[in-house]
């Protein structure tokens, strides 16, 4: 099962109607879409990328799939997400994915950068409800990748002990393999 998959249905064991969720990085919207149906109409996902590209693309997805009206689409880091989040939603995220790396399609040479992406994880693990769930996908092929994976895999494991942390690699690739960090936060 690719790492998308398994992600995803990581995070279906957290999320259901009526949930607030994040997806921090919407790319071409596969995630934001899958977000997008597990909360429902009664829930609302928030998708964050930097690239008009990809709001545009996952807003078009979101659409022909009839899920639009449950997604705020916000071009904006994820660094800054928490900027964005309703002060009523705060409390009730129940689970928060990334995608790191470049967007399938457009510019190779814009990726995410370590530095805002720990900066949107610290961020992340303060928005995340108690029983909630943080899947970070880590693409280590490209350049800065494997740095940037190493570096928030470090600092999901430096989190304090209400946070558990879980890390995923496929066993049959065998050059530059993505890892699945997940987070759990219990209390």
């Amino acid at each position: 099962m690719r790492l998308v998959k398994v992600a995803q249905s990581r995070i279906a064991e957290v999320l259901g109607p009526g949930d607030i969720a994040i997806d921090a990085t919407t790319g071409n919207g596969v995630d934001t879409a899958f977000l997008a149906r597990t909360v429902g109409t009664e829930g609302l996902v928030y998708g964050f990328d930097i690239q008009q590209k990809a709001i545009c693309a996952t807003g078009e997805l979101l659409c022909t799939l009839g899920l639009k009206n449950r997604a705020l689409l916000i071009m904006e880091n994820h660094a800054d997400m928490a900027h964005h989040i309703h002060r009523r939603h705060r409390t009730r995220i129940r689970a928060i994915m990334f995608n790191l790396g470049y967007l399938p399609g457009a510019d190779p040479a814009i990726v995410t950068r370590t530095g805002s992406t720990l900066i949107a994880l610290e961020k992340a693990c303060k928005l995340l409800a108690p029983g909630g769930r943080i899947a970070v996908l880590a693409y280590t092929g490209h350049p800065g990748g494997q740095s940037e994976t190493d570096e928030v895999r470090a600092m999901a494991n430096s989190l304090p002990d209400n946070y558990t942390v879980t890390v995923e690699r496929p066993s049959n690739t065998l050059k530059s393999p993505p890892e699945l960090i997940v987070i759990d936060r219990l209390a």
